[in-house]
């Protein structure tokens, strides 16, 4: 027999989880031979397979560290994207303004055209930067039912849920 570290009741010393609180006894599981043949789920913190792509326990699909191809904070690739693309219209812009004030006047209007398409395209980077599982149908409907405003806000609450794991872009 052995004492819960939650609730400090006796318990089997074979128990993977407390029968008197319900908690789960995940530090008991890893012990030195099995740190090599098991890691920690992400969401849940049950021990599992190193293999498994799948948490049994809570049924999320598991991010591999190989698999991450960016990290938390990316979501800034939107705005190179954008600010790239105005900076190219802006350098055309120089060829095809005869005057200095026409110029000035299609360069406010690209700083405002990338300022609308920061805050249009805020629901996708919130996916990017949560790790969002399926940031590619956030980037749809941000693109196609965005201008409405009800496609927007649907957008940015698909986008807020915390749902990690394998990307579908990037």
């Amino acid at each position: 027999m052995k004492k819960c570290p939650y609730c400090g009741e006796e318990i089997n010393i074979a128990a993977k989880k407390c029968k008197f609180c319900g908690e789960w006894l995940v530090g008991e599981e890893s012990s030195d031979n099995n740190m090599h043949t098991s890691k920690f789920c992400q969401f849940c913190g049950t021990v599992i397979p190193k293999s498994a792509e799948k948490c049994p326990q809570c049924g999320e699909w598991l991010v591999r560290e190989e698999d991450s191809k960016y990290e938390e904070g990316d979501g800034n690739i939107v705005s190179k994207y954008i600010w790239s693309f105005m900076a190219v219209l802006a350098f055309i812009a120089i060829f095809m303004c005869s005057s200095i004030g026409e110029y000035l006047f299609a360069v406010f209007i690209l700083v405002c055209v990338g300022i609308f398409l920061e805050l249009y395209f805020i629901p996708t980077r919130i996916a990017i930067n949560n790790g969002h599982t399926n940031i590619f149908l956030v980037l749809v409907l941000n693109f196609f039912l965005g201008e409405t405003i009800i496609g927007w806000i649907i957008a940015l609450a698909y986008a807020s849920m915390h749902r990690r794991g394998r990307n579908s872009i990037l």
